[in-house]
């Protein structure tokens, strides 16, 4: 519930159009999508059925990767929680 919270209000302030995830812990799933898969040249609400390019899952693995290395030899520092 925080999450779907917390991801909607970054699609409401227009960090990105969308996206779906899919989180599983300690036995439990959980599963949903918020925003929009296109918003040119018609907006298309995004579902737990849209399909992502890879490019759009190697942005997000490489940038991870990258940051992680960057806050593990201190050249940058984080001090805020994301779920905040």
């Amino acid at each position: 519930e925080k999450l779907e919270k917390y991801l909607k209000r970054k699609v409401r302030d227009g960090v990105f159009p969308g996206c779906s995830y899919y989180i599983y812990c300690e036995g439990e799933e959980y599963i949903g999508s918020v925003g929009n898969k296109s918003l040119i040249p018609n907006k298309e609400i995004n579902s737990i059925d849209t399909l992502y390019d890879i490019a759009s899952l190697t942005k997000l693995l490489v940038t991870n990767v990258l940051v992680g290395l960057l806050l593990q030899d201190k050249k940058i520092f984080s001090h805020v929680s994301v779920m905040a």
